[in-house]
């Protein structure tokens, strides 16, 4: 027996000591077993006294713990906790719990027990206890499953389930999962029912997107999935624990705010926390291609040291999903109803990466991290740091159609562009964690960020009209040089009081940030008369700085009061103060000289805005059942200066954010949840300054001065009902989001084909989605399916030319997902199908509508003599349009064959092939307002690679 176990029946002690004990232990069990409230006094007196007698002659130690309902998180009273000897399950100690659910048991001679809780109505629990050089085992939180709510997914198989249910986590014994020694810890989780990884390290698990994963509780170089799941190995792993975990809130409280983010926690083996493990591969191909990494990892108790580092030009980077999200957002702030103020996000993007695409083109990537983690005093204080280095030098080519939709008339464009760039980020993450006491904690996160990066592009474009007459044509080149250094840093101290749900948290957060850019562009663009011939020149050789600064501080409090035990209020207030200066200068040629200012395409801005924000919430908390209504309201004050033109602009909004939240569960596998809420949107300063930019001559963004806040509702409907033996699983997800006073685009082209964007509020914006999937496990064949349909309509307003003109585009898709995973055999089958259909008021008679189609088959099988095979194919098909009548269908096909040496297999060498058929075309394809773009861009294409990988684990 190992680790906690939850047994179905009222007679589990004697399941326990019949199955699993020495039966001649088992004689004593039977009266306290049918009735331990009621065992008689002579038993107990005798036990005791036994149990005292030879306890004093040796080292003593204490368990201690709290015994809590998992469905309410409610103390339970009066429970029995049992002790058992764990050589032959003779009963030692046995004691009830207190009101509060908290018990103590002392005065054992041995730390090596097995514990044993019982209440009515509920499965049993218990759990073998380990050696300890400690002489007090805290065993913190025991939750206890009332048995009117066990899944039939909750049995015990042998000595240990492969799955079971630990209170509100779904726990997978990884040993009972096999996979490929050496394996990373992405090949266990697509093992496990109702998981499913993609290619990107993308995890989703019960139909619903994983946002972490931690490991034993902590983040591991991140808590973004795909990093650690591709740099952690599965041999070390032994539990995967799944849980919609808890807002930070609403686990501090207590009090259930219906917010719930799904969470993967790995859980080490306990000889892999006291040695260490290095896996090493070095791999060469054809092409100049290489791949090499090495992770390492050493574990002394709580303390963690780990450290990885990838080289690569195969375009494996192991740049998490997340992270790539975070790569191209912008740095603009948002607001954060929960806490009051703004939120501002941590992008990059801007000038920094201008004209940077990591996933485009023949990469060279250079990656690393280190992790250090450890605990103190009984875990009340944690330290947790992480250090990740991404560098990566990047050349690409493109060619671009793209087919501009006018009242009027319409345009093609075609481009192609060749460039290089490089990007070099450190980033630096500190989290430490500070106990006081039982009621109060303090929590410091800092993060530290730089970035330098580097662009050179030369662009050539040639546009035609409906006639395919000439309009225009251009030649551009452009380098830029940029870095960005930021700095964040938040304090949080919580304070709970004796009354359950009286709470208190205050936090304080800093920013500090500094950007700058220089760079060239030299720009010929010519514009054709109705007879073809240039009518028109136009010449652009400028030299362009960017300087751009941030300091924002923001400050929180939020208290908790209970009105009654399952009615709760809480009121929070926000203060945000955020200043940016922005400095842009534009310099025409004079001579071999830039020294003449281009007013037009220059400014000296300082932006400032002070946020004052304050809301009620109130929260119904019931077994099955939490609701969540209330509103947030801010005052917002803007100030924008004009220094060059000495001129300042001031606004004020007043921002409301009603919300509203129902969750009803039935089971731990069964939930609805439903989610509304409304939100205030300003205008950024982008889009408000009125300052010209024409990096691309052709296509030039202006400021409106004038624009209004939008205001966004949200609605969100999911549902799951998930069954583990089966593997039967539905899904069901609807979103909505409607707009007034949507900031939208007027888009002016003119004759020449020159489009100029400006910002402007429309009214009728919304956009509506669908997802469903229904999933079931063939017995028989041993088979997993899954399949569903998802749609999507979007109604977007603009004006083009002066015009209005509304879009409607809708997206059709259905995907069916096979699998088959078992130790000699795994395959996977994923055939995929889209349709859209796009149209424009203003024009009618132009209806972009076409298919595509992604379908992926995975194979992989064990050979004799520790021989592998495997084998990828994704092939992509999509339909010709009158405009996009090239063929670019492609297959891209991978397979190895691999030979592992040694007893436990440590080594590997593997022969592969990448892009068998060599047919790996980059390809993307958007609609988006009276626009639609066809890219196609250069990839690697077919190499061999010959490599070997080596593992290496030492442990006590």
């Amino acid at each position: 027996m190992k680790g906690a176990v939850i047994y179905e029946n009222a007679n589990s002690v004697k399941q326990i000591a019949k199955t699993h004990f020495n039966p001649r232990s088992v004689g004593i069990l039977p009266k306290f077993t049918d009735e331990p409230c009621l065992m008689p006094k002579r038993y107990l007196s005798l036990l005791t006294f036994l149990c005292l007698s030879l306890s004093a002659f040796s080292q003593q130690f204490k368990i201690s713990g709290t015994v809590l309902d998992t469905s309410e998180n409610k103390p339970l009273e009066n429970a029995v906790v049992s002790v058992l000897r764990s050589t032959d399950s003779v009963l030692l100690k046995f004691i009830r719990t207190k009101a509060d659910g908290t018990f103590s048991v002392s005065g054992l001679s041995s730390s090596k027990n097995i514990i044993l809780i019982t209440y009515p109505g509920y499965a049993d629990y218990a759990e073998l206890l380990k050696d300890s050089s400690t002489e007090e085992i805290s065993l913190g939180s025991i939750p206890l499953t009332p048995k009117s709510e066990l899944l039939e997914a909750v049995i015990v198989k042998q000595q240990i389930a492969a799955i079971r249910m630990k209170g509100d986590t779904l726990e997978f014994k990884a040993d009972s999962f096999a996979v490929r020694p050496g394996a990373a810890v992405d090949e266990l989780l697509k093992r496990l029912p109702g998981i499913t990884v993609n290619r990107s390290g993308e995890i989703t698990a019960h139909g619903q997107k994983v946002n972490k994963v931690l490991v034993d509780g902590e983040e591991f170089f991140s808590d973004d999935p795909a990093v650690v799941i591709k740099n952690l190995q599965a041999d070390a792993v032994e539990n995967v624990q799944l849980f919609d975990k808890k807002s930070d809130q609403a686990e501090f409280t207590g009090i259930d705010d219906g917010k719930r983010s799904k969470t993967i926690n790995l859980t080490l083996k306990e000889d892999k926390k006291k040695g260490y493990f290095v896996r090493a591969k070095v791999g060469g191909g054809t092409n100049g291609t290489f791949d090499n990494d090495i992770m390492t990892n050493a574990f002394k108790g709580s303390k963690k040291i780990a450290a990885f580092g990838i080289m690569s030009n195969t375009g494996r980077e192991d740049l998490g999903w997340r992270e790539n999200e975070q790569f191209g957002e912008g740095n603009n702030a948002e607001f954060d109803e929960e806490n009051g103020g703004l939120n501002w996000s941590s992008g990059d993007r801007e000038d920094v990466t201008q004209g940077l695409n990591i996933e485009q083109g023949l990469p060279k990537a250079w990656t690393a991290g280190l992790h250090f983690s450890n605990k103190w005093h009984g875990d009340k204080e944690k330290l947790n740091t992480n250090y990740r280095f991404y560098k990566n030098n990047q050349r690409a080519s493109s060619q671009t159609i793209s087919q501009y939709i006018l009242p009027d008339t319409q345009f093609f464009n075609t481009s192609s562009r060749r460039a290089f760039s490089s990007y070099q980020r450190h980033f630096a993450k500190g989290i430490y964690d500070l106990k006081f006491d039982s009621l109060s904690s303090m929590k410091l996160t800092v993060n530290g960020n730089s970035i330098d990066a580097e662009n050179a592009s030369q662009m050539t474009s040639a546009a035609l009209n409906a006639d395919s007459a000439r309009v225009n044509s251009n030649e551009r080149s452009s380098n830029t040089q940029a870095s960005k250094n930021s700095f964040t840093a938040n304090a949080l101290w919580r304070k709970k009081f004796k009354t359950k749900g009286r709470t208190l948290s205050v936090s304080f957060d800093q920013q500090l940030s500094e950007q700058t850019s220089d760079g060239f562009l030299n720009s010929n663009t010519n514009y054709f008369d109705a007879n073809g011939q240039v009518d028109s020149l136009e010449l652009i050789d400028q030299k362009k700085n960017y300087r751009q600064n941030v300091v924002g501080v923001r400050s929180s409090v939020v208290y908790t009061e209970p009105l009654s035990k399952s009615i709760f209020m809480s009121v929070n207030y926000g203060y945000t103060y955020r200043k940016t200066e922005s400095f842009r200068t534009t310099l025409n040629k004079t001579g071999n000289v830039y020294d003449k200012r281009d007013s037009s395409l220059s400014n000296d801005f300082k932006f400032k805005y002070n946020i004052q924000s304050g809301g009620v919430d109130f929260k119904y908390n019931k077994k099955k059942f939490t609701a969540t209504i209330g509103s947030g309201i801010n005052y917002s004050m803007y100030q924008q200066s004009d220094l060059l033109a000495d001129t300042a602009q001031r606004y004020s909004f007043v921002n409301y954010f009603p919300k509203m939240m129902i969750r009803w569960s039935p089971t731990q596998q069964r939930a609805l949840n439903f989610n509304y809420n409304g939100r205030n949107n300003p205008p950024t300063l982008e889009q408000l300054q009125p300052v010209r930019e024409n990096t691309d001559p052709l296509n030039i963004r202006i400021g409106n001065p004038d624009l209004r806040q939008e205001f966004t509702h949200t609605l969100n409907l999911f549902f799951y009902d998930f069954k583990i033996l089966s593997n039967r699983g539905i899904f069901l997800s609807t979103n909505a989001t409607f707009q007034d006073n949507a900031i939208s685009q007027a888009i002016t082209t003119d004759a020449g084909g020159k489009t100029t964007y400006q910002s402007i509020n429309v009214d009728g914006n919304y956009f509506l989605n669908f997802n469903g999937s229904y999933g079931w496990k063939m017995k028989k064949l041993n088979i997993n399916l899954d399949f569903g349909p998802s749609v999507s309509y979007a109604k977007n307003s603009n004006t083009l030319n002066g015009l209005q003109n509304i879009n409607y585009s809708t997206n059709y898709g259905f995907n069916i997902y096979i699998s088959r995973w078992t130790e000699k055999l795994n395959f996977m089958v994923r055939p995929n199908i889209g349709y859209t259909f796009a149209k424009s008021t203003l024009r009618a008679d132009v209806v972009t509508k076409y298919f595509t189609s992604e379908n992926e088959v995975r194979f992989w099988t064990k050979l004799p003599h520790k021989f592998e095979f495997s084998t990828d194919l994704t092939a992509n098909f999509r339909q010709k349009t009158d405009v996009f009548a090239g063929n670019l269908n492609a297959t891209k096909w991978d397979a190895y064959i691999s030979k592992k040496f040694f007893e436990k297999e440590k080594l590997e060498l593997r022969l592969s092939v990448f892009d068998i058929l060599d047919q790996n075309i980059g390809f993307n394809r958007t609609t988006n307002s009276n626009v639609i773009t066809q890219n196609s861009y250069q990839n690697l294409r077919r190499y061999w690679m010959l490599s070997l990988q080596f593992n290496l684990s030492k442990s006590p």
